[in-house]
């Protein structure tokens, strides 16, 4: 009867602790944007990501194609355009990061891992301040993707 008893408070005891076992691998994902261009996810269930304890993305980049605006209403593209993201937490297999260079570039980074695939969104609007004193605004719109290991 001991044991029995033992047995069910040890059961109870783990499920309600919040132990969760990770939901994904490991490892660096590549894969493609709604774009065609390369995007690439570095993922770690051990250990830290700068200040934020695993599970967490290492870093990420990726090429996105920008519309972009001048003050006198032109129009024109940004091509290919690299960004590199750095780390931030995976919180039940799902990445939500804002990542902000004062006024001038915001990026919203939103992703589900599970196992060997990372699917997810990437959106950026940046401004670019010329010696004229003009400034051009490039904006991503929501970019997909799908990346894996």
């Amino acid at each position: 009867m001991k044991r029995l008893f033992l047995a069910i408070v040890l059961a109870s005891a783990l499920t309600t602790t919040g132990v969760a076992v990770a939901s994904f691998s490991s490892g660096t994902y590549t894969g493609k944007t709604a774009q065609g261009l390369n995007i690439r996810l570095k993922v770690t269930n051990h250990g830290r990501c700068g200040s934020s304890k695993a599970p967490c993305l290492v870093r990420a980049s990726y090429r996105a194609n920008y519309n972009c605006a001048t003050d006198d209403n032109t129009t024109q593209k940004a091509m290919n355009q690299l960004t590199k993201l750095g780390p931030t937490k995976v919180v039940h297999g799902k990445i939500k990061a804002t990542y902000a260079a004062g006024d001038t570039d915001h990026i919203v980074l939103k992703a589900t891992l599970r196992g060997h695939k990372i699917t997810g969104s990437v959106r950026e609007r940046y401004v670019v301040e010329h010696d004229n004193g003009t400034s051009t605004v490039c904006f991503s719109g929501t970019v997909t993707f799908t990346a894996r290991r």
